[in-house]
């Protein structure tokens, strides 16, 4: 809601953790529900008051803080959320259920997930 933060770089990766650790906490959930996209009541609740207001309310702050100049100028603030959404939950939901697994150290993974959003989009 501000037109600028003091410190762009740690709000952007206290939210980057804050969305890590619910998609985390709920990755079982997220998990099934997922699979029901099949069913129409399901699936549109899913979209509709799960996934969509997410995205939505990341895209708000990524053009709040681009137009502040907080933030790295990107084409499609649009695509910019869903690419952070989406990494996120490779790294806390899908990975868990990963058919090819490899040892991998999940405190490391979120580490590296958010560092890497965090160099792509602050400027």
């Amino acid at each position: 809601e501000r037109g600028r933060a003091g410190d762009p770089r740690a709000a952007l990766e206290e939210i980057l953790r804050e969305l890590h650790d619910v998609l985390d906490r709920n990755r079982r959930a997220i998990k099934l529900i997922d699979r029901c996209m099949d069913h129409p009541e399901l699936g549109d609740l899913w979209q509709h008051q799960g996934r969509e207001p997410a995205r939505a309310a990341l895209r708000r702050y990524l053009d709040s803080r681009g137009a502040a100049g907080q933030l790295r100028p990107v084409p499609d603030t649009r695509l910019a959320a869903r690419f952070v959404i989406e990494t996120l939950t490779t790294w806390a939901v899908h990975i868990h259920w990963d058919r090819a697994p490899e040892p991998i150290d999940p405190d490391a993974a979120r580490e590296q997930a958010i560092e890497f959003l965090l160099r792509c989009l602050v400027s």
